[in-house]
């Protein structure tokens, strides 16, 4: 039987364990969406001994913003 701490491939992409950190609302992006040091550092923090992060909702059109500081992903 698989443990949370055995290694998994999906594809071409190797987890070295099954642990996940889900996407959450961090409101440490800028006004304009920019990924900020303190983004940075939060994911730098949370990245230790885990498989795989999945970043924070972002929004893709200014419409789909919903909070200040939200991570956005929109083209230029």
């Amino acid at each position: 039987m698989l443990g949370l701490f055995d290694s998994i491939r999906i594809g071409t992409l190797k987890l070295e364990n099954r642990i996940v950190v889900p996407p959450m609302a961090t409101n440490k992006a800028t006004r304009s969406g920019e990924v900020t040091g303190k983004q940075i550092k939060h994911y730098s923090e949370r990245s230790k001994g885990v498989g795989l992060i999945i970043v924070e909702h972002s929004y893709v059109t200014p419409e789909g913003k919903l909070s200040p500081n939200q991570l956005g992903i929109q083209a230029s």
